[in-house]
């Protein structure tokens, strides 16, 4: 899986977006007062999931420049 796609359109894997998010779940006790760089942060959930874990700042980056405009209007 290249990035979680949420979409009302696109399909959903349960057992890849398990792996995804669990990805994210490994960090999220580390994030907790620290800046955070989300390299390939797609369309930004798990970024904001680090926000929402207590990241004092979290600098999403991804390759796709539609995955940062969603991100952007998210």
């Amino acid at each position: 899986m290249e990035r979680l796609k949420v979409g009302a359109g696109d399909p959903y894997d349960p057992i890849e977006a398990s792996l995804h998010i669990g990805r994210y779940a490994i960090s999220l006790p580390f994030a907790a007062g620290r800046r955070v760089l989300d390299v390939a942060c797609g369309e930004g959930y798990g970024s904001q999931l680090l926000t929402d874990h207590g990241a004092t700042e979290v600098v999403g980056v991804d390759i796709s420049p539609d995955a940062i405009e969603k991100a952007r209007t998210t």
